[in-house]
């Protein structure tokens, strides 16, 4: 009888809890999408969708809702949070209307200065400007304005972020001449070097520039950064024919 009584127990707590946690008026969704970059200010770009939250006010009769998020990435050690005190201004949520945000919506949540860090300082982990190389949690929640409470479910997101070698080119070789034809046709071909990577299984693309190396002797990493490219592309090939 105690055994039963024990069991009944269990799932009543079981019941309990996922009705508390059904409880909560807004749904969150933490969207990590491939490559992974070492660097923090990469999901916080405007342009990025890296990081992304897809928001939903489950109340569907409440025409407006100002809540504001809190931010955790937690891995290797160390600890990233939105201060408890950082106030921004309030996003405003509507019944049954998703919201979703991107680099654009939450680079100041992003900023440093707006978080709390643990297992390393502020400073050292500027100063690096990466994260240590390891698997990641992302979570986001959705927290009242007012009341300072969290309102939502907490979305995770994780991630292995590494940084991948680059590829290694086999042609054209270093230094060969490549003589001029019509029409021109010159072949472009590299070994990928990070299949061993945890992020291998995803599809990868890459992007290729050329430069003029002028004048003689230039360092090409110089002209890469500066030199107006003759050619850009993006290819998930390992091969281009110019």
């Amino acid at each position: 009888m105690k055994k039963r009584s024990l069991t009944i127990l269990l799932l009543l707590l079981i019941n309990s809890f996922w009705a508390n946690a059904q409880d909560y008026p807004v749904n969150v969704t933490t969207v990590l999408a491939p490559p992974y970059s070492l660097y923090l200010s990469d999901y916080a770009s405007p342009e990025s969708s890296s990081l992304q939250a897809i928001i939903h006010l489950r109340e569907l009769d409440r025409p407006e809702y100002r809540v504001k998020l809190r931010i955790t990435i937690e891995g290797q050690g160390i600890t990233l949070r939105t201060r408890p005190s950082y106030n921004p201004p309030p996003l405003i949520l509507q019944g049954g209307i998703p919201e979703i945000l991107t680099g654009h919506d939450l680079r100041n949540y992003l900023n440093a200065d707006n978080l709390d860090f643990s297992g390393i300082s502020k400073d050292q982990f500027m100063r690096k400007g990466t994260f240590p190389e390891g698997f990641y949690t992302f979570k986001i929640e959705v927290v009242d304005y007012i009341r300072n409470v969290v309102v939502s479910n907490a979305g995770f997101g994780n991630a292995w972020i590494i940084l991948n070698d680059p590829p290694l080119i086999n042609i054209p070789f270093n230094n060969e001449k490549v003589i001029a034809t019509d029409p021109q046709n010159v072949m472009f071909n590299w070994t990928p070097m990070h299949t061993a990577s945890p992020n291998s299984a995803f599809s990868t693309e890459y992007e290729f520039t050329l430069v003029e190396l002028y004048p003689e002797g230039r360092n090409p990493n110089d002209a890469l950064r500066a030199a107006n490219p003759i050619f850009v592309t993006r290819t998930p090939s390992t091969s281009l024919n110019y």
